[in-house]
């Protein structure tokens, strides 16, 4: 059924770049990857009064859990738990204000941060493995840190595996000890760093807007001819 939705349409549109996926001989010849929707940085966001500390010389971990699955317990908790004491600035989004106390003096958490805006300042992402917002890290050239099993997230968590740009936790609920284990995995070995930066250059290549627009007129211009023939 998965395979008959995607070669049934005339067109089919994959929001991601070729190097992301697994390797295959080959693709149904209506598909095409177009590249993901990167989110640019809001004009009008105000920054948060800490915001200076991200500009301090630390590397900056987001973690970022979503906007479905907000049980903190998940992934924001033991997170700020794993890396209380070390030396880095950790951000945890989505966190409702007053949710969360006696948050250790390298930890901030906000409701929302855009993407676009937070994206260029983090050295690592831990996520739940959203597709989006964990095309955007890489197309950042950010390392990830994935933790994610249900939806979609296992296939997110095991691409991002597959690229070497990542750990993949193998859990939507790791604990503390492995999540610190991980970051430190990360900030030590510069392969994941590399592997990330490979990735950028690659999404680079892609802006999905104008080659989704671009594959529509052409196949429209084509039903044309087909009809007038």
């Amino acid at each position: 059924m998965l395979v008959e939705g995607i070669e049934r349409p005339n067109l089919a549109l994959h929001t991601s770049i070729p190097t992301f996926e697994y390797p295959r001989e080959k693709f149904p010849c209506n598909f095409h990857f177009i590249g993901p929707v990167l989110l640019s940085p809001q004009i009008d966001y105000i920054k948060p009064c800490w915001w200076p500390e991200i500009e301090k010389d630390l590397p900056v971990i987001l973690v970022n859990q979503g906007t479905v699955a907000m049980n903190y317990d998940d992934l924001i908790r033991p997170s700020i738990e794993a890396l209380k004491d070390e030396r880095i600035i950790l951000l945890a989004v989505p966190v409702e204000k007053g949710r969360i106390s006696n948050l250790p003096e390298n930890t901030f958490t906000e409701p929302y941060i855009p993407f676009g805006n937070i994206l260029p300042f983090v050295d690592i992402m831990i996520t739940n493995g959203g597709f989006g917002g964990t095309q955007n890290a890489l197309a950042h050239g950010i390392p990830i840190i994935i933790a994610g099993a249900t939806e979609d997230k296992m296939e997110v968590a095991a691409r991002v595996e597959n690229t070497g740009a990542g750990i993949n936790m193998r859990t939507h609920r790791p604990i503390p000890s492995k999540i610190k284990k991980a970051v430190q995995n990360i900030l030590s070995d510069y392969s994941y760093k590399q592997k990330a930066i490979e990735l950028q250059t690659e999404y680079a290549k892609y802006d999905a807007p104008t080659v989704a627009v671009e594959l529509a007129e052409r196949l429209i211009e084509e039903q044309k001819s087909k009809a007038i023939n």
